[in-house]
């Protein structure tokens, strides 16, 4: 779709409009076009002159949760955002991504610009849509669904003159808008790259997008980017650290994901599975393929059935009378990823073997077979060869599934747990916001907890230490959960024989019981665990 040009340079245009003066602004068809748009904004009562209260800013936590809504586009745009937000800062331009309702939830680059675009209110936070701020390339676009560029006294508010804004809507696979990208500086000529690049990377982000949940007789989607280059970025760059054992595993899934090997990931809860499987992905030969992931221990056995294989017309009591397809169909010609495989039932266990075997499959209630081209990555947290020796587990199937076994370390063994909390802070105060740093005390602190939730109970007790912490400067021990006895009581006498890890997690596990007294939702927020996770925590240990 063409760009909507919104572009005028002088002053007394924007005056006349506002002095009752129409007349004299119809007799141009640029002006008469701008009319429109100013008319609009007016009838909904924007002050060209600003509101009287300046709108607040969303808080972190209101961000947060619109970023969360956005997350797909934001996982499938990284590197397109970050490479377009690198060659639009070089020009000093900042890049700006908006929500369906002109909320901006992130903000990149910006060169020499990024100062007076603070002054102008584009932060995070920050709302852009038409009824707030008046004729906008934010809110502009979104009211239109279509590219915008407003340029100089084009824009209704008087604070907005000095600005010359790129703007195009980013639409989910269903073609809804959910979103907007926007590059903004000082005015300046229209410059037609900018144009282009913005609705390059704008469509680029959709395409990337799509391409994730595309079904397999879904068509290909164009237009593909051709706006400025996105080259490749690490897909293992996402498992941040710097632990060897970590870094370590990264390279050999690394020369792993460029086999037909099925691969067998080996870790705990909360370790970082699902990121390393879809990193494993996209370093594949499959990356143009989906990405369809799947907790088996989340689901009872039959509802597990038909989300892996579908059913047919009808096939039960509630089933939808088209049939659905299931989630080892959607995976044609990409990678299918089962965390917690130990928790399936003997009977999907052989219906997982036939896939593995032939490609093979029926859907519930149906008898027509269907044939699949899959790669498989399982994980799970489970003693395997203990549980195939127990027959809980199909022999057959453990050594089809153990093709390429990778393990990733536990929180409480790697070596850079603080470097790791670190980073998380900044993902949890984003800019203009700066992370608190973390007390002597509170490092140790770190270093010392066993983490049997791993990095997710990690993230949920620094966002719990954050809100006590209430803008400090500097976390404090006694801002996390479960932290009130001291360090030193933590750690064990040199005469005492290390903790397995059974028995720190179940000690973690005592202590979000007696803490949360019993409320499994309670145990799972201070874990940082699903609530499907604690029970099958209170049952590994004995304790239900």
């Amino acid at each position: 779709m063409d760009f909507l040009i919104l572009n005028e340079t002088v002053a007394s245009t924007w005056q006349r409009f506002l002095n009752g003066r129409r007349e004299s602004l119809s007799r141009n068809s640029l002006s008469r076009e701008l009319l429109q748009r100013w008319e609009r904004v007016r009838a909904l009562g924007v002050d060209p002159d600003g509101p009287e209260e300046v709108e607040s800013i969303a808080t972190p936590q209101q961000i947060r949760e619109r970023r969360e809504e956005l997350d797909r586009l934001l996982v499938e745009g990284e590197e397109i955002l970050e490479t377009t937000a690198a060659a639009f800062s070089a020009r000093h331009f900042l890049l700006l991504l908006a929500d369906r309702d002109g909320m901006v939830i992130t903000t990149l680059g910006g060169g020499e610009f990024a100062d007076h675009a603070r002054n102008v209110r584009l932060i995070e936070g920050a709302q852009w849509a038409e009824e707030i701020r008046g004729t906008n390339a934010i809110g502009t676009a979104l009211a239109e669904k279509r590219p915008v560029v407003v340029s100089g006294y084009a824009h209704y508010e008087r604070v907005n003159h000095s600005l010359i804004c790129y703007s195009c809507p980013i639409r989910n696979p269903d073609g809804e808008v959910v979103a907007v990208l926007d590059a903004t500086s000082f005015q300046s000529p229209l410059d037609p790259l900018a144009k282009y690049s913005i609705s390059g990377a704008a469509r680029a982000i959709e395409e990337s997008w799509y391409q994730a949940v595309r079904q397999p007789s879904d068509p290909p989607r164009r237009p593909i980017y051709t706006g400025l280059p996105a080259p490749k970025k690490d897909p293992f760059g996402r498992l941040f650290g710097t632990d060897p054992a970590l870094e370590k595993a990264k390279e050999r899934s690394a020369k792993f994901a460029r086999s037909s090997l099925p691969v067998l990931l080996l870790a705990e809860t909360g370790t970082g599975k699902n990121l390393l499987a879809e990193a494993i992905h996209r370093a594949s030969d499959r990356s143009d393929g989906p990405f369809v992931s799947v907790n088996c221990g989340a689901l009872t056995p039959s509802l597990l059935e038909s989300e892996l294989f579908g059913y047919g017309p009808g096939a039960f009591t509630g089933a939808s009378p088209e049939g659905r397809k299931g989630r080892v169909a959607a995976a044609h010609q990409g990678t299918l990823f089962l965390d917690e495989v130990g928790e399936m039932s003997p009977s999907l266990q052989a219906l997982l073997l036939r896939v593995l075997e032939d490609g093979s499959f029926n859907r519930v209630g149906e008898l027509e077979t269907q044939v699949v081209d899959i790669r498989l990555i399982c994980a799970t947290c489970r003693d395997l060869p203990a549980m195939v020796e127990s027959g809980e587990f199909r022999s057959d199937l453990f050594y089809r599934i153990r093709g390429a076994p990778i393990g990733l370390p536990p929180l409480r063994q790697r070596e850079d747990i603080v470097e790791l909390a670190e980073h998380l802070l900044e993902g949890l105060c984003p800019p203009p916001g700066r992370p608190p740093g973390l007390s002597r005390d509170c490092q140790s602190w770190l270093q010392t907890h066993p983490w049997p939730g791993n990095i997710r109970e990690l993230k949920t007790s620094l966002h719990h230490a954050l809100i006590l912490a209430d803008g400090r400067d500097t976390l404090e021990i006694e801002d996390f959960p479960d932290a009130s006895t001291s360090t030193s009581d933590r750690l064990p006498r040199a005469d005492e024989p290390p903790v397995s890890a059974e028995e720190s997690e179940k000690r973690a596990v005592l202590r979000a019981r007696d803490a949360a007294q019993g409320n499994i939702s309670e145990m799972a927020r201070r874990l940082g665990v699903a609530r499907t996770t604690v029970y099958r925590m209170l049952k590994r240990h004995g304790l239900r």
